[in-house]
């Protein structure tokens, strides 16, 4: 149990207030005040630059896709074609849409497959427990049935609105990917660029939804309450500085009929006296009501700007998850391009591309010794001739030792 400690920065700062008097209680909530506008302007400064992030995020991701779709152009009708540009689909975007249902419904399918692969064995080894083996299949066990109670609260929570529930950013993030759910007969680069595509949109959604969400929230509850209290307490304020004047001319007025007075003891006169009475009842109860007020907003800003840590915790919590979840589903997808790496690399070996490229001998040799003939496409209808190029470069080599023969000849 949370035991209370008497001791505390707060409880002690709550008795130092109580023990305030009115005149230090406005000082005190002036500074206050100031104290606030400063942390307002950080926790704003921090909105606006995670908003920036947010769209630094899609941006990158819009030009990651875009720089994917120029290099697949360049490659259309090619030989690679097949391997980069593929069927251009991987189901990634199934794979989010799904989520909540497959988070709940994985672990109860995965023991349906295993009741299924184990069934044949257990009728055969076990007959006489065919009816106990079936009922089992039918009946989910408590494990499965916790489990899919775990998975029930995740999918509720992910699908519950915003802002609604106490926890409700508990289970903000959480992998998309879980191993076998990309499961992507095209593995090509565009194929796996555009699930990546797919996963960095759905954490982009996450991450302003969730991560800027929150911290608007934190802003938009701090501030209403804040601002609007800060109002009614100038009010307040403005009541009680008006009936301490009131008073204060009111007690000068009876001192002055005092003096004129000729009655002993000396008296102001009933209708003033009255009067008096009443704007000094009114002082205190407009005093009682400014210190309480001033008292409980002064302890609110406290409360708020300066131990607002306790407030970014769950935003730390949600930016390790949010980059915990993404990277791993982003490296998950990127993991497949081994893959796509490999058929690139036996393309190239079966038409003798080297992995060094050949810009250089794209700079430095004559084009008839790069010439490299494919095997014809079915939809070609002329091929080119065959060309000996070791034979066309001796040829080549004789006709310049004919022609520098005939030239010396001249010359002598």
């Amino acid at each position: 149990m949370l035991k209370h400690n008497k001791h505390s920065p707060a409880r002690l700062f709550s008795s130092k207030v109580s023990a305030m008097s009115t005149t230090t209680l406005d000082q005190e909530v002036d500074t206050a005040e100031g104290k606030y506008e400063i942390f307002r302007s950080r926790l704003h400064s921090l909105i606006t630059t995670l908003k920036e992030n947010h769209g630094a995020m899609v941006k990158l991701n819009e030009a990651q896709l875009k720089t994917t779709k120029a290099v697949c152009d360049l490659l259309i009708d090619t030989k690679v074609s097949k391997v980069v540009i593929g069927a251009g689909d991987c189901p990634a975007s199934s794979v989010i849409a799904t989520k909540e249902i497959s988070l709940k419904d994985q672990p109860h399918e995965k023991d349906e497959e295993e009741n299924k692969e184990n069934k044949p064995e257990v009728q055969e080894n076990k007959p006489t427990d065919e009816t106990k083996s079936s009922s089992s299949v039918s009946t989910p066990s408590k494990a499965t049935e916790k489990q899919e109670e775990q998975s029930a609260h995740v999918s509720e929570a992910a699908t519950t609105p915003v802002f609604h529930m106490p926890d409700e950013y508990t289970h903000s993030f959480h992998k998309v990917i879980d191993g076998k759910s990309l499961d992507c007969p095209d593995l090509s680069f565009m194929a796996l660029f555009n699930a990546s595509d797919d996963i960095n949109q759905h954490y982009a959604e996450k991450f302003r939804t969730y991560i800027i969400g929150y911290l608007e929230q934190w802003e938009r509850i701090v501030s209403t309450r804040i601002e609007g209290r800060t109002i009614e307490f100038r009010k307040m304020r403005q009541d009680y500085s008006h009936y301490v004047n009131k008073t204060q001319v009111l007690h000068e007025k009876a001192d002055k009929q005092k003096a004129r007075s000729k009655l002993i003891p000396a008296k102001a006169s009933p209708r003033l006296a009255s009067k008096l009475d009443r704007n000094i009842l009114k002082l205190s109860g407009a005093e009682e009501a400014h210190d309480d007020y001033g008292r409980s907003l002064l302890l609110y800003i406290e409360l708020v700007t300066s131990t607002y840590w306790k407030d970014l915790i769950p935003l730390l919590n949600m930016l390790c998850e949010f980059y915990l979840a993404s990277s791993s589903d982003y490296a998950d997808i990127m993991a497949k391009l081994q893959t796509t790496d490999a058929n690139l690399r036996k393309l190239a070996m079966d038409h003798g591309v080297g992995m060094g490229g050949r810009l250089q001998a794209l700079k430095a040799k004559r084009p008839e010794s790069l010439v490299i003939y494919e095997e014809q496409e079915e939809h070609e209808s002329t091929k080119l001739p065959t060309v000996d190029v070791a034979q066309k470069e001796k040829e080549e080599d004789d006709e310049s030792t004919l022609s520098k023969g005939s030239e010396d000849l001249e010359s002598v």
